[in-house]
């Protein structure tokens, strides 16, 4: 049976020293067409690497950073941040956070939109402190970040956040999908960024 670690269990162990420490658990159906194995190495990599196996992961990211998905950025912005990278780290990590409501609101399984917030809870805190002490700073970080978002296109599975909800478990309720048409893709991120934004201006500029 195929099998695929999820990335959620995975950010959530403190040390992963080999398989026996991951939890595999099976998918079945259409499921199965969603592939994160090499997502989910570049995490383990960037996660309990060696510092040179994360700086090599860091650098095949930048070849092509739109074939990795958010948790990948995510992690990578930890190990940004580790390095001395402060500002790029910050930038990433809300370029992985935006992309990550993104693909949330593309899936119809509400309850994988919890992935988000599991994911800004373990990567956040540090660059969020950092980040909030110049607003000013942070104004252009975003900014740069809901530029990225905006102009280039994500050539990852954007699907990978579909496997962190009950339904990869459990299957897909009669009259339902993986994800609301390609068609509404679009619209849905538009409307994600321009939320986002809205929000950062409101909640954050304002104070």
């Amino acid at each position: 049976m195929k099998t695929i670690i999820t990335l959620i269990l995975m950010l959530n162990l403190s040390i992963m020293t080999n398989a026996q420490n991951t939890e595999i658990i099976p998918v079945t159906g259409v499921f199965k067409e969603i592939d994160v194995k090499n997502q989910n190495s570049a995490i383990q990599v960037l996660i309990t690497g060696n510092e040179k196996m994360k700086t090599t992961m860091r650098d095949i990211f930048f070849r092509d950073q739109n074939k990795w998905n958010p948790p990948v950025i995510y992690a990578l912005s930890k190990v940004l941040f580790e390095q001395g990278y402060k500002d790029d780290a910050t930038m990433w990590f809300y370029i992985a956070q935006l992309r990550a409501r993104i693909d949330a609101n593309i899936c119809q399984d509400k309850t994988a939109r919890e992935a988000v917030d599991i994911l800004n809870n373990k990567f956040g805190k540090l660059i969020n402190q950092y980040a909030f002490k110049d607003i000013k700073k942070l104004e252009k970080t975003v900014k740069d970040a809901v530029a990225f978002v905006r102009e280039y296109e994500p050539t990852y599975d954007q699907r990978w956040i579909n496997l962190h909800g009950i339904w990869a478990l459990n299957g897909i309720p009669k009259g339902n999908k993986l994800s609301f048409p390609k068609e509404e893709w679009a619209t849905i991120k538009n409307r994600t960024i321009d939320n986002y934004y809205a929000d950062f201006k409101k909640y954050v500029l304002k104070k």
